[in-house]
């Protein structure tokens, strides 16, 4: 074994020179015309999936319910692509195609407001349908929000919701009260948005709320968050999509857990030892549907309430659990837990697929321009330790079903998931006292799209 190491994969016969030659055509040959046409495929195949997937039919039958799981990548990076500025700045331009682009996002939002008024806005709505299946639409809820959250914080706010002069100023008299309170336990933090810096931003992925959370407790891939454990009861099931985690209170005389909302509507979990003090908490009346940020929020808030289940937490459990595995020098799995097999890379069989080989073109791309032929390096301090973000497409996997091009463009774009991942060189015991040169590989799913591909790539590539 050398000092150093190699990405071989990312340095083969598909992925040379060669391929940057015939990149430098196709990028060539990538102008706005092309994108804003992409963005219109993009978002009517997205309403359609929507419209599917959020019918009545396909949420009372257990057997149609595949469509919605099989639909949480394409869900996901459809909420992260409102964190690339790129692809905002695209829809904020004007002209008759973005306008078409941004009518579409529009009409999107709507629907999503819809199906939650119809069934969030009313205990009686929620048990004439969701009752019986609404431990299996978290994950879908939760993309939901995010797609809502992330729209709202972007600039496109004020081309898609209503009453946002109000709510800003509003939330800015609340910020001013609440600002000695901003580190307060029960918020989500999440990293700050790197702006060009690649690693900075899969590092702020990788070690944030580090301090923070030395409570927390990964065990038998149950968590432990400040004190309640969140459980996987679905470990075999676990083969398309997250495991749907319950609940259970592991502090003694807690059994009084209260599901309220702070002054800005956001799910709070408070616990009370003394019954004297709990409150009476109701949900919401909501009487029409409607872009108000404040009323969607009061929707996500009945939701939770109706269920007894807090989005929060689930939120922080979906982002920052972390799979453990280890590869050879070469990029191949050489074992991984249970959720790095069947929840981040989707693949029972682990030790067939290769880390670089399922990578996307754009990923060995980047990691190619960023540590040309060496990734780690034993002699280098610098180089021992790797935290990068990068993309995976599961078709590569699953190569009986890859996709031909002249198909969806919804189905060749839910292959893809942004992964972050630590990868660290380590030495483990083998036969007769050997020791075996490995690298230890810790992942999450990432809180960002490496990056709306066709614009990052082409920025990138017209700057050198």
């Amino acid at each position: 074994m050398t000092s150093h190491s190699n990405i071989q994969n990312i340095n083969s016969s598909n992925n040379n020179e060669n391929m940057n030659q015939k990149d430098v055509s196709d990028l060539s040959n990538i102008d706005n015309s092309d994108l804003y046409l992409f963005l219109q495929f993009y978002f009517s195949d997205a309403q359609k999936n929507l419209k599917k997937i959020l019918s009545n039919s396909v949420i009372t039958t257990e057997s149609e319910l595949p469509k919605i799981t099989s639909s949480f990548n394409f869900w996901l990076n459809f909420a992260l692509n409102f964190k690339d500025n790129s692809f905002v700045e695209m829809l904020l331009n004007k002209g008759t195609k973005a306008d078409y682009c941004k009518k579409s996002l529009k009409q999107i939002l709507e629907d999503i407001v819809k199906f939650l008024f119809e069934h969030f806005r009313s205990e009686e709505a929620f048990n004439k349908i969701m009752k019986q299946n609404h431990n299996k639409l978290y994950e879908l809820i939760l993309r939901l929000k995010e797609i809502i959250d992330n729209v709202y914080e972007s600039g496109l706010r004020n081309e898609i919701f209503i009453n946002v002069k109000e709510e800003e100023k509003k939330n800015e008299e609340e910020e001013e009260i609440n600002k000695n309170n901003q580190n307060s336990e029960n918020n989500l933090k999440r990293p700050n948005m790197a702006e060009n810096d690649e690693e900075e931003l899969a590092n702020n992925q990788f070690n944030n709320n580090s301090n923070n959370n030395v409570n927390n407790i990964i065990d038998n891939n149950n968590i432990i968050i400040n004190n309640i454990k969140i459980i996987n009861n679905n470990q075999e099931n676990a083969d398309n999509n997250i495991n749907i985690p319950s609940v259970e209170n592991t502090q003694n005389n807690q059994s009084n857990m209260i599901v309220e909302n702070d002054e800005k509507g956001n799910v709070q979990i408070n616990q009370e030892n003394n019954i004297d003090k709990r409150v009476e908490i109701q949900p919401y009346k909501i009487s029409s549907p409607s872009l108000d940020i404040e009323e969607i929020k009061k929707l996500f808030y009945n939701f939770c309430y109706f269920t007894n289940f807090n989005l929060r937490y689930f939120q922080v459990v979906f982002y920052e659990k972390v799979g453990y595995a280890f590869l050879d020098y070469n990029g191949n799995f050489l074992w991984a837990d249970d959720y790095t097999s069947y929840i981040l890379f989707e693949e029972e069989n682990i030790k067939k697929i290769n880390l670089f080989n399922i990578m996307t073109d754009f990923s060995k791309y980047i990691l190619k321009k960023k540590y040309k032929d060496k990734f780690f390096d034993f002699q280098d301090e610098n180089n021992r330790m790797r935290i990068f973000t990068y993309t995976i497409d599961n078709g590569k996997i699953k190569e009986k079903e890859s996709i031909k091009l002249s198909e969806k463009l919804y189905e060749e774009l839910n292959k893809i998931k942004t992964l972050v991942s630590r990868a660290t060189p380590v030495l483990l015991t083998g036969q007769n006292g050997s020791f075996v040169a490995c690298i230890l590989l810790e992942t999450k799913i990432s809180f960002y799209r490496q990056n709306f591909d066709f614009f990052y790539w082409k920025s990138d590539w017209n700057n050198q």
